[in-house]
């Protein structure tokens, strides 16, 4: 899932002076190429100095169907040619100078930034050598928002059901998500899962059953609310979501859940957890971002960190829990195994899981009862103020914690306790959902960079 990045380098147009400045073009060009192609999947046309090879260059990198635009000026290169390359491509931009005394780099960003703020066209400039971690981790944040705004364009979000437990702040505007992002949304009736149930095979089920009776931690029947037909059901409603989920083309999904299926079918506690995870039974497979509670906005924020984190699982989390640099949180199913060891042996996360009896539900099934294992973590949402959207941002750290914590919450839910720097009664004052969800490692600098992109408000907790 590497950002798809299209690199322009600009030169002096005038042969005398480009002469005298070309071995600092080649240099800083090789340099930063290797850089990119290091980090990205880098479109890189030859080095333009005319109007001609403006064209030619424009040509190539729009045949790659590219995410963003990184303009290279090494040296001095007259405005005009940048701007228009950056207007014709239309797409998210970032201007980089190196900040050698002899290049005239900084004049040809200074020159090219003013003039695309004449023309309005929005861009970043990042001013630094190419070799320094911060220089290279702000070029990298921008093209990976960028990559996660283009990559939303076109996506579906298959909603089941529909508002769960009177949550307004679940639901969301289909034209606001079209406008904003390019999202389609599609209704589906949860009954649709309970149908589509019934087709699927025995030897399917029963490949699933054999692989969790194996790998997983423990299975606690009580002979009521979880029972091995019960699992069966939970297992079929799994493989119908997932099969559901491809045949429609739905891109990331949210089940409702209760109280339907929770007290007159079964739980949907597995069917989440399984798809937030990279793999099942029949090997790895690419997470499917599933919401509870049919929870739009959360699942659009946990589709985004997974584009941030580089295609890896996230977190769906109620906050149970706040206090001074501390927030515990858990939920009955939206939080993928693979949390628990963060390994790329599932036998090694699903170790962790003990399937137990439910601590709602009527229908029973099965809860997913793990904590999280210790480890970085960016937590982030998008919320709703009097109908504009804004971003929750705040960098914290997992500390796993003995199974028996979970007695002081809820037994039967996973857990995740979170460690913070963070002002919590600010956080507790402006925050706006009882959910919360996350990506493993730092991304808020990427988080940052898309609110820009898109013109978003946004705060950062974290101190």
């Amino acid at each position: 899932m590497k950002p798809k990045v299209g690199l322009l380098t600009f030169a002096e147009q005038r042969e005398e002076f480009y002469v005298k400045r070309k071995h600092i073009v080649e240099e800083e060009s090789r340099n930063v190429i290797d850089a990119l192609r290091g980090r990205f999947e880098c479109v890189s046309p030859n080095l333009i100095r005319s109007k001609n090879e403006l064209v030619s260059a424009i040509e190539k990198v729009r045949e790659e169907s590219i995410d963003c635009l990184v303009v290279s000026l090494p040296v001095w290169s007259a405005p005009n040619l940048p701007v228009m390359g950056v207007r014709l491509l239309e797409l998210p931009t970032i201007l980089y100078s190196n900040n050698r005394l002899d290049s005239s780099s900084q004049v040809a960003i200074l020159a090219t930034g003013g003039a695309l703020d004449q023309i309005g066209f929005p861009h970043q400039r990042v001013v630094g050598s190419i070799d320094d971690a911060q220089t290279l981790g702000a070029i990298d944040a921008f093209c990976t928002a960028a990559s996660a705004m283009n990559r939303l364009k076109g996506t579906t979000y298959g909603c089941f059901g529909g508002r769960s437990l009177g949550i307004c702040t679940a639901t969301a505007d289909l034209a606001q998500w079209q406008s904003l992002f390019g999202i389609d949304i599609e209704h589906i009736d949860q009954m649709e899962i309970v149908r589509r149930a019934g087709s699927v095979q025995e030897k399917e089920i029963q490949q699933h059953m054999e692989w969790i009776e194996k790998n997983f931690g423990a299975i606690e029947y009580d002979g009521t609310f979880l029972t091995p037909e019960k699992l069966r059901s939970q297992i079929r409603d799994y493989l119908a979501t997932k099969r559901i989920a491809e045949e429609m083309g739905l891109d990331f999904i949210g089940i409702k859940c209760q109280t339907e299926m929770s007290d007159h079918h079964v739980l949907q506690c597995l069917n989440q957890m399984l798809l937030n995870d990279p793999y099942d039974a029949e090997g790895p497979k690419e997470p499917v971002v599933s919401s509870c509670e049919a929870d739009h906005d959360a699942a659009l924020s946990m589709q985004i960190l997974k584009f941030m984190s580089g295609g890896s699982p996230t977190l769906f989390l109620d906050i149970r829990h706040v206090a001074e640099s501390q927030i515990i949180g858990a939920n009955c199913g939206s939080m993928p195994s693979w949390f628990a060891n963060y390994s790329k042996n599932p036998s090694h996360n699903t170790k962790e899981v003990h399937l137990i009896p439910p601590a709602f539900g009527k229908a029973g099934g099965c809860a997913v009862q793990f904590v999280a294992g210790s480890g970085p973590v960016t937590l982030a949402r998008l919320c709703r103020r009097k109908g504009n959207y804004w971003m929750a941002i705040l960098k914290g750290s997992i500390n796993r914690k003995r199974r028996e914590e979970l007695k002081k919450t809820t037994w039967a839910f996973p857990h995740a306790f979170i460690q913070a720097d963070f002002d919590h009664k600010e956080f507790l004052g402006t925050y706006g959902s009882n959910h919360i969800h996350g990506a493993r490692g730092d991304c808020v600098n990427e988080l940052v960079q898309f609110c820009k992109l898109l013109s978003l408000d946004y705060i950062v907790y974290s101190r």
